[in-house]
């Protein structure tokens, strides 16, 4: 058994590199953190990571952790295994969620940990860390749980 597969990781299955616009993201997701680049110049959170920020034009971009949590904003049910490290996951569902922290800044993820037929548009979700390397973990979402008092 190799090392991926005794972490978890299934053949075949990409996994993702960071480049000099994302790496803080990822180092991020290491530590089971949930970080988006943020503009100091606009204040504009900014997913998916790039060199400039799309409202300013600034280069100077950091990363700021964000609380994880968003709306289900929509999702497909998938069938296909679109390789085959993805056959025993079918069918799965891949999701838009909304974070909380800026309207219109969307994360596209897996959505684990729930059954495909209740999942509804609006639902309250939050981030989780799926171990796919000993040193790749990849923020997905499920529903967020509710505590006890209902709040």
């Amino acid at each position: 058994m190799t090392e991926s597969e005794a972490a978890g990781h299934v053949a075949g299955k990409p996994i993702p590199r960071a480049d000099e616009n994302s790496a803080g993201y990822w180092a991020a997701a290491r530590e089971h953190r949930l970080a988006i680049q943020h503009c100091p110049a606009c204040e504009l959170l900014i997913h998916t990571p790039v060199g400039t920020c799309p409202g300013c034009d600034n280069t100077d971009l950091r990363y700021q952790n964000v609380s994880g949590r968003g709306t289900l904003y929509s999702f497909a049910v998938i069938h296909d295994a679109s390789a085959p490290a993805f056959a025993n996951m079918l069918p799965y569902i891949v999701g838009v969620i909304e974070l909380e922290e800026q309207d219109r800044l969307f994360m596209i993820a897996n959505i684990l940990d729930t059954p495909i037929d209740s999942v509804k548009i609006g639902m309250p979700m939050e981030v989780t860390f799926e171990n796919l390397t000993p040193d790749c973990e990849l923020p997905q979402f499920r529903p967020a749980h509710v505590d006890a008092i209902g709040v």
